[in-house]
């Protein structure tokens, strides 16, 4: 930054497995990541009617595994991205979300805990909430239950 040039900042995108305890260590272990983008959840909702363990052990257990990693390591932010509110959830796709999010929400509230979590979620025109530690709604409507 000395020579007025603004530095790009330095990324990975890491594809591995959320359910997976050791592989997911070894990759925080290994970047010590500042940042983490957390989007890893099951989006088809037939198939996942069909297959409720396979949502709740990637959507549930993933996240349980990735915001206890990032708190171990110190990760500065954890941003979980999602595609709805979950808001009244009506199917198994939409309720491990709910359980995510509140997973994000009991983390961030530990005591000592120094990494912000924030969730946004993506609907079809844009961001339409976004909360962060402590999780904080900006819709009544969107409030996690």
């Amino acid at each position: 930054m000395r020579s007025g040039k603004t530095e790009k900042p330095e990324f990975r995108l890491i594809i591995a497995d959320v359910t997976n305890r050791e592989k997911m260590d070894n990759v925080f272990r290994d970047y010590r990541p500042e940042i983490v983008f957390h989007a890893a959840a099951y989006k088809h909702v037939g198939l996942m009617e069909e297959n409720p363990h396979e949502s709740i052990h990637t959507n549930v257990g993933g996240t349980r595994i990735m915001t206890k990693l990032a708190v171990k390591y110190k990760v500065g932010k954890f941003v979980m991205i999602s595609t709805d509110k979950s808001v009244n959830p009506m199917s198994v796709m939409e309720l491990p979300n709910v359980y995510a999010k509140k997973i994000i929400q009991a983390e961030s509230q530990k005591e000592g805990c120094k990494t912000q979590f924030i969730v946004l979620v993506l609907e079809m025109f844009g961001i339409k909430w976004f909360s962060c530690s402590p999780v904080q709604q900006t819709d009544r409507k969107t409030e996690v239950q």
